[in-house]
């Protein structure tokens, strides 16, 4: 049986260029499984430059004041403080139906290390997710083959909202 870790251990922050490298080949693998849905690799590479440039805005380095549908991403990571590792990731972004403070926000990506996965270190994210989001409504989506995530996602009080013909879930906390 997998060893649960103590909350003590972890922290989060926000993700650093460093992190963008071991966060790519994450997704890299969990797109090979369907749980990530990229065309081709060009995709997933052009994915990977837009963490880097988030970490760079959230570093202070860049400014970016774009109005719109797609406020602000954040990328943030979980990292072992004994091992001074990231053990996960979660990107989310602020969404308005105007030019205004986000009507919403999408958890876009969501992951833990494979070697690290049942141990509760999902279950801790989330409580960051709906501690730091606890006044807006949270919406994410999920591939046919994230049935982790979803069940993530419904044992902390998401519910299903819709799915598209390609069985991408929506799921929605209010």
């Amino acid at each position: 049986m997998a060893k649960k870790r103590s909350k003590l251990n972890y922290r989060f922050r926000n993700a650093r260029e460093i992190d963008v490298t071991g966060i790519g080949d994450e997704i890299k693998k969990a797109s090979l499984s369907g749980i990530y849905n990229f065309g081709d690799l060009s995709q997933l590479a052009g994915f990977i430059d837009s963490l880097k440039f988030i970490t760079e805005i959230q570093k202070g380095n860049l400014q970016l004041a774009i109005p719109g549908p797609s406020m602000a991403d954040c990328l943030y990571v979980m990292e072992d403080i004994n091992a001074k590792n990231a053990v996960g990731y979660v990107l989310v972004t602020g969404r308005s139906q105007t030019d205004s403070f986000p009507s919403y926000i999408e958890i876009r990506a969501f992951g833990i290390n494979n070697k690290l996965q049942k141990r509760g270190l999902g279950k801790l994210m989330m409580e960051f997710l709906l501690t730091s989001f606890d006044s807006h409504i949270l919406v994410a989506h999920c591939l046919p083959f994230a049935t982790g995530m979803a069940s993530l996602l419904q044992r902390n009080g998401f519910v299903f909202m819709d799915s598209t013909e390609g069985g991408k879930r929506t799921y929605i906390r209010n």
